[in-house]
């Protein structure tokens, strides 16, 4: 045997292997309850930053419409919006760069 050739003994971690993980509290939905979905949902969407939510946004229309920029584009509007976007004069049919901080 070659003095260079034993290897170094294996450093084990038993103290991280003996900790507790820690969990959340969990919470209990019954289907079909919209108000509770919503809720759990807005719940997650404020805890992620803006960066986070524009790649979210970006997959979940690419879900939705995955050829909506040609089949409905935000150049021309309200008039080119897709049937999914909601009607009211409240919510603008533009590219998620025009929003405003709290909109």
């Amino acid at each position: 045997m070659h003095l260079g050739s034993r290897k170094r003994p294996r450093v084990t971690a038993t103290s991280s292997r003996n900790r507790a993980v820690p969990t959340l509290p969990t919470l209990t939905n019954t289907i079909g309850d919209d108000a509770a979905r919503d809720d759990v949902y807005l719940q997650c969407l404020k805890g992620i930053q803006q960066n986070g939510c524009k790649v979210i946004k970006k997959v979940w229309v690419k879900l939705l419409e995955p050829k909506k920029q040609s089949t409905y584009p935000y150049t021309k509007g309200a008039q080119k919006r897709p049937p999914w976007w909601p009607a009211v004069k409240t919510v603008g049919y533009f590219g998620a760069s025009g929003l405003m901080a709290g909109s």
